[in-house]
């Protein structure tokens, strides 16, 4: 779509809900790297934004799906991953974007990635 759209479709226009669902299908994929990718969209959507497109803000939405992508994934320090979003979601809220509050979905999935985490005692901490 982002092809497309550059090259001057102005139809297929992506948005945050066209990131969240990419996001949200790796998460799912079960692929190797799969929440790497997922941070990785989540990553260019704050750029994007932060570059002056306004249709393409990371919400909680956004946040939680890559959280929700490292529970997933078998990637070894997943928990921390998804503790280090949340305390930047709140982090975030706390400097005034409203949209990214974490909510009941994201602070029941950090304790879900701490209780599937497979790595040592200091990540389970």
């Amino acid at each position: 779509m982002e092809t497309l759209y550059s090259s001057g479709d102005s139809t297929v226009k992506p948005n945050t809900k066209t990131y969240n669902t990419v996001i949200n299908g790796w998460a799912k994929s079960g692929q190797l790297l799969s929440a790497q990718k997922a941070e990785s969209i989540l990553k260019r959507m704050e750029n994007l934004f932060e570059a002056g497109d306004k249709g393409i803000k990371p919400t909680v939405v956004s946040y939680t799906s890559v959280i929700n992508a490292w529970v997933l994934s078998s990637s070894t320090g997943k928990a921390r991953k998804a503790w280090q979003l949340l305390r930047r979601m709140d982090q975030m809220y706390k400097d005034g974007n409203k949209d990214v509050k974490p909510n009941v979905v994201a602070y029941s999935s950090v304790i879900n990635a701490c209780a599937l985490s497979r790595g040592d005692r200091k990540e389970k901490d």
